[in-house]
């Protein structure tokens, strides 16, 4: 087997054409959901929404059907593909491909009398929404959400050869027909289950990604060929520990809607979804913007390119840091007032939720990037112990504190959980594959986390209170000073010469000609 050295320049080409894809789909994502909350208002009530995004979080329970298998075999294709051995590729390929249709069948089996047989709305408490419809509604969110398995496969192939760009543009696709679906089908008189009907349709872009790889690609050509289900045996152990990350995270941000539902109400669950949804702009920034970094993570550990894997883990941890927190501070005083804007009045906000909503995603910010390091090498055992711990952990206490404090409580059970299992092990355990410094990472990452939060947080309170100018104009203001304090604070205390030279590298490719 021949391994194949990265190049830099065509690396960082490979991840400015991945950044700006995903740039497009974060914001067709973002701007459709925010679209789609006042329009879901003007033909729903709120209790109605509520208890659709309670079916939705449901339907979302399907994606326990991938084992975790998925990422682990995607990381595999990548590394044989890193060393050109396309021969044991198609096998993981084709192999894998045979699975999920399998799972996704017999699922589709399970899930046609589990629905008709389970009295769902006397279980969730639904009140506008009639039993047939909840039957229907979730069985077609359900069934999209099955299919899209063996497809997502299909798309990997461009993310396995260096065309993560290609297999992001065909999700942004997908992504795009399922928004804007809903608004034509709600103006044009449709029902709620019509709505849940029209997300099937996405999943059809597969085919156009199957004509397209096997005409540029046809070496690494999708089939049932090769299909040996012995070889994937190898890969379960890593894909066991994948399912355990996913779980954790579908329990951890569906779970929380549906106690919300059984303890408070589907009016509270709107609240707190949308709260949420504009919070979320920071894990936007750590769990899909990263994303182009994924296969070149999983190239650097399997070509033992230790050095750029250790300069890429820190510069990772600190710019997402820095862009969360700047984030963060925008939102702090304005985010309040920008929810009754968008809901047009009809949902009341609630300052302290969405201010420790804040927190907890910045808290989450350094130990998520982090681990990225971890899955992409498929050395993530640990690290998927802990973060299913402290899901369980989480839940366990809102359980509790949401009927003290409600809402607010719900989000102080989630901090406490990461707080016990995440914000410091996790990094360790990267370290410790990296042969990096804990202890030194650990406090600088603390120590600028702190620094950051506090002058952000001063400069918006400043702006705010002595600078008397509409909204947008206060908005405005407040990300630059932010962004140029965050950038000069992590710039000056953070980067050694070597990542302060990479910096330059990087943004002169970026913004200039390519080199």
């Amino acid at each position: 087997m021949i391994q194949k050295k990265q190049n830099s320049s065509s690396m960082l080409e490979r991840i400015k054409n991945g950044l700006l894809s995903v740039v497009f789909g974060q914001f067709i994502l973002t701007a459709g959901n925010f679209i789609l909350v006042p329009i879901f208002l003007i033909f729903w009530t709120p209790t109605k929404y509520g208890e659709w995004l309670t079916m939705y979080s449901l339907a979302a329970y399907i994606a326990a059907l991938d084992p975790g298998i998925r990422l682990a075999i995607v990381n595999k294709m990548t590394q044989l593909y890193s060393v050109n051995d396309l021969k044991q590729y198609r096998l993981f390929l084709h192999s894998s491909i045979f699975l999920f249709i399998l799972i996704s069948f017999t699922g589709t089996l399970i899930l046609i009398p589990t629905i008709y047989f389970l009295p769902l709305n006397k279980l969730f408490g639904f009140i506008e929404i009639n039993s047939s419809q909840t039957k229907w509604v979730i069985f077609f969110l359900s069934l999209q959400a099955l299919w899209v398995l063996p497809a997502g496969l299909v798309t990997a192939v461009y993310r396995t050869n260096g065309n993560f760009s290609t297999s992001q543009w065909l999700a942004n696709i997908r992504q795009f027909i399922s928004l804007a679906l809903i608004p034509i089908i709600l103006y044009l008189g449709g029902g709620i289950i019509l709505a849940a009907f029209s997300q099937i349709v996405s999943v059809f872009v597969v085919f156009w990604a199957l004509w397209d790889i096997k005409k540029r690609f046809p070496e690494l050509s999708p089939g049932l060929e090769s299909v040996s289900l012995k070889n994937l045996t190898q890969i379960i152990p890593y894909g066991f520990y994948f399912f355990l990350l996913d779980i954790g995270l579908i329990l951890l941000h569906q779970g929380s809607v549906i106690i919300i539902s059984i303890k408070l109400g589907g009016a509270l669950v709107a609240l707190y979804v949308i709260s949420r949804t504009l919070s979320n702009v920071i894990r936007i920034f750590t769990r899909h913007f990263l994303s182009p970094l994924w296969p070149e993570l999983t190239a650097m550990e399997v070509l033992n390119e230790t050095e750029k894997l250790v300069s890429t883990h820190r510069l990772t941890i600190f710019i997402s840091t820095a862009v969360s927190i700047v984030i963060a501070s925008t939102m702090w005083f304005e985010g309040p007032k920008f929810i009754s804007f968008w809901t047009n009045g009809k949902i009341t906000p609630d300052p302290t939720l969405l201010r420790l909503l804040l927190v907890y995603l910045v808290l989450q910010t350094p130990w998520m990037s982090s681990s990225l390091v971890l899955k992409a090498a498929n050395k993530h055992k640990e690290i998927a112990w802990l973060q299913f711990s402290s899901t369980f952990i989480g839940l366990s206490s809102s359980i509790l504190l949401i009927e003290y404090y409600s809402l607010t409580g719900l989000v102080i059970g989630l901090i406490i959980g990461e707080f016990v299992c995440c914000y410091f092990w996790i990094i360790k355990k990267t370290c410790a594959l990296t042969k990096e410094s804990f202890k030194k990472l650990i406090c600088q990452i603390w120590g600028i986390l702190i620094l950051l939060s506090v002058t952000s947080i001063l400069f918006s309170w400043i702006i705010k209170t002595y600078i008397d100018l509409n909204v947008f104009l206060q908005l405005a203001i407040i990300l630059f000073i932010t962004i140029t304090n965050a950038s000069f604070l992590t710039y000056k205390i953070c980067f050694n010469t070597k990542e302060k030279d990479t910096i330059k590298n990087i943004f002169g490719h970026f913004l200039f000609k390519k080199q």
